[in-house]
């Protein structure tokens, strides 16, 4: 994996079916906040995502500040 002793990684996936499992392997221990869109497609990839991560991450949160304000995220 990839270590540079930075503490803070943001990765956007860019659409809802691009996320690959082989790269669960880069937050192995690393606490992860997802942010996903506030639709179906969003959800979709927020599922995927967790499941993919499970055993890897250290915690997993989900930010849900879309749904704060009533209204996907751009």
């Amino acid at each position: 994996g990839f270590d540079n002793g930075i503490t803070e990684i943001v990765v956007a996936v860019p659409g809802a079916n691009a996320w690959r499992h082989e790269w669960a392997r880069e937050f192995y221990r690393r606490n992860v906040v997802l942010w996903p869109d506030a639709d179906k497609a969003g959800a979709g990839l927020r599922d995927s995502i967790i499941k993919s991560l499970a055993g890897i991450a250290r915690t997993i949160e989900v930010a849900n500040i879309a749904a704060q304000h009533g209204k996907a995220a751009a």
